[in-house]
């Protein structure tokens, strides 16, 4: 006869491997330095991500080491093992607990997302710089050859417009 499974070893050692992949989620530097103002907020999203992972990801390797201790084969077997219905509570528990999951990041992006364009729209209402080019393409009429781009050709204009954005000329005077 197998032996009722202790639930307390169990919650005890998801508990403990939970606690130790906390801590070295957040203590070992996963994620590269911030190269935006807006960084943070994905930084502190990958770490919520991270820390609600860690849980079901310990469940879910104490209940395997678990079932290969407790449920192995010795032998061959006899007969087939007998037939399992559902469990209600733990469906419903397992629904619920997900949904809760879902909810939460779903919250945690939106408030991330709405904090990433609000500091975006400050950005652009106080620093936006840049430069229009106006160019208009005509096509080539038939029988006439190809003219290499003079000074006042479009592609001259752009050319000299990224020159000028990337500093390595100086402003028409």
């Amino acid at each position: 006869m197998k032996q009722k499974p202790n639930v307390a070893a169990l919650v005890a050692a998801w508990a403990a491997l939970t606690a130790a992949g906390v801590s070295v989620a957040l203590s070992v530097g996963l994620l590269p330095s911030p190269a935006s103002a807006e960084a943070h907020i994905i930084d502190g999203a990958m770490t919520l991500l991270t820390v609600l992972a860690v849980p079901v990801f310990s469940l879910v390797v104490v209940l395997l080491i678990y079932s290969v201790l407790q449920f192995r084969q010795r032998g061959e077997p006899g007969e087939d093992g007998p037939p399992i219905r559902g469990n209600l509570k733990l469906e419903v528990t397992w629904v619920l607990v997900t949904l809760a999951l879902v909810l939460v990041l779903a919250g945690y992006g939106t408030a991330g997302l709405l904090d990433i364009r609000a500091h975006a729209a400050r950005q652009h209402g106080s620093q936006q710089q840049g430069a229009q080019i106006g160019c208009v393409v005509r096509p080539q009429t038939e029988g006439k050859p190809f003219k290499r781009p003079g000074r006042d050709s479009c592609l001259h204009g752009v050319v000299m417009a990224i020159l000028w954005l990337r500093g390595n000329v100086r402003e028409p005077a």
